[in-house]
């Protein structure tokens, strides 16, 4: 029994490296290559189909296809009863009800966000060696603009060492610039460009880029930043977010000596 149970616990730690490996590089740009992600995946079928990684990142590239039925059906199929290993099949679980609310009609209430925000709280305190629950808990407080809760925790996924360190820097980036740590904000913001040079077409991180270089009097820098994501995205400009951004800069332009 205790043979069976350390070749099961070696078979989940090989197939959550093979995840990482094998992953790695399909995830740049302003989305992954999950088709070929799902590819690759689907061949460790064989080796690891029984375990809870490899079902939790099934269900998780199911998601990134907006596939909720196939989502749902590879869920039901884990197993049964408590895992040290199951967090990527708690994880998916919740982004499959973040996801499908997401793609309901209307805003997401004060409410339904706090609760989306505990389940992943307790997320990390099931699995506080996770490092990547921490991140996917920072970037929910970010997105719902907890952003002195969301930077402890992305720099709690960083000390562990999280996948997809893109997403923590571009979740920092934001969330510095919230705060006014402005200078915080542009390291993270160069960290994040390095690991995805395409994230350029993300407008809330060029939103926060433009802010804080704005705030550090690095006009001339958000102006392009500014300018950039409107031609590559016209609809920006109807944006309240992109409209303080455009304010702020000019402001500060104002305030700056004349050369």
């Amino acid at each position: 029994m205790q043979n069976s149970f350390a070749e099961s616990a070696q078979l989940e730690i090989s197939c959550e490296k093979q995840w990482i490996e094998k992953s790695a590089t399909h995830v740049a740009g302003p989305a992954p290559d999950v088709p070929t992600m799902l590819k690759v995946w689907k061949s460790l079928e064989s080796e690891c189909g029984s375990t809870h990684t490899y079902i939790g990142r099934l269900a998780l590239l199911s998601l990134m296809t907006d596939d909720f039925a196939a989502a749902r059906r590879v869920l039901k199929a884990a197993p049964k009863g408590d895992s040290r290993y199951a967090y990527s099949i708690d994880a998916a679980r919740i982004q499959l009800s973040i996801r499908e609310r997401l793609a309901a009609d209307g805003p997401i209430s004060d409410r339904e966000a706090a609760e989306f925000e505990l389940k992943y709280i307790q997320l990390v305190k099931k699995y506080p060696d996770w490092p990547t629950g921490f991140a996917l808990l920072g970037g929910w407080q970010t997105s719902i603009g907890k952003h002195d809760a969301a930077i402890n925790n992305l720099q709690k996924a960083l000390k562990g060492d999280a996948y997809n360190l893109a997403g923590v820097y571009r979740n920092l980036t934001i969330s510095f610039a919230a705060e006014g740590s402005s200078e915080l904000a542009l390291a993270a913001s160069d960290k994040t460009f390095k690991l995805n040079p395409s994230i350029t077409s993300d407008s809330q991180f060029v939103y926060a880029y433009a802010n804080a270089s704005s705030a550090l009097g690095y006009l001339d820098d958000a102006e392009l930043a500014l300018n950039l994501i409107a031609r590559k995205k016209a609809e920006v400009k109807g944006d309240p977010e992109y409209k303080k951004a455009v304010e702020f800069y000019s402001q500060q332009r104002k305030k700056s000596p004349k050369k």
